[in-house]
């Protein structure tokens, strides 16, 4: 996908999630759609689920007891 005139991948699927550093910030392993396998992780709150509310959703409903600081401003819902 071309936004802005760069190009930007899309989240195809949240495959797990961590708390990480002294802070605990909520981070991501994700699929990208048309990408092999990516082992980074990514801040909840670094962006790039800015558009992904759905899955961000769908995937704490899906994983009850895994941690979600939704209702502390790690993810900014709608």
């Amino acid at each position: 996908v071309v936004v802005d005139d760069e190009d930007e991948w899309e989240v195809e699927d949240i495959l797990d999630l961590r708390l990480f550093g002294r802070g605990k910030r909520l981070q991501y392993r994700v699929k990208w759609k048309g990408l092999d396998q990516d082992l980074e992780w990514y801040n909840a709150d670094g962006g790039e689920f800015d558009n992904y509310h759905d899955l961000v959703e769908d995937f704490h409903k899906h994983y009850p007891t895994k941690p979600n600081r939704a209702r502390n401003a790690q993810i900014r819902p709608l």
